[in-house]
């Protein structure tokens, strides 16, 4: 029960991130066409369970990059991480929702590259949104409830 209680929030705000991005990218490919909701639904879902784990490992990996170069937890860390953790997040979206609502075709990469490139602005505030907020908020429930099993 109290993992449940430590993950839901987790889940919940993971599940708004990838709605509305995938929502967005849904929209700039299709419009609202009548398989708007099918499609949107399908990236949901493959979002939920490819980009997550893969937007998780991007995260930590990207945050251990640029700790290599950025010893101190400053401003510019944090800013770079946020860019970084937002460009990659719209890398993997975009390619899923792309191929799920065209496939592979001739224009595949024009396709991808279009959709890659309006989303960045989008992509990069939820990255800094991520980098500032999220994370910071994640990491300290992990923390607490590592704390309070301890005490238990």
């Amino acid at each position: 029960m109290r993992k449940i209680k430590l993950f839901s929030p987790i889940f919940l705000i993971l599940l708004t991130i990838v709605g509305s991005i995938t929502f967005f990218f849904t929209w700039v490919n299709l419009g609202f066409a009548p398989q708007f909701l099918e499609e949107w639904f399908t990236s949901i879902v493959i979002g939920l369970f490819i980009f997550s784990p893969l937007g998780m490992l991007s995260t930590l990996m990207i945050t251990k990059l640029v700790s290599l170069f950025l010893k101190n937890d400053s401003l510019a860390k944090k800013i770079l991480i946020g860019v970084l953790i937002g460009c990659t997040m719209e890398f993997f979206i975009s390619f899923i929702v792309v191929t799920i609502n065209f496939g592979f075709t001739s224009s595949f990469v024009n396709q991808w590259f279009s959709a890659f490139l309006k989303s960045v602005p989008i992509g990069i505030c939820l990255g800094l949104l991520i980098s500032f907020i999220i994370k910071p908020w994640i990491m300290n429930r992990i923390q607490r409830f590592k704390v309070e099993s301890q005490v238990s």
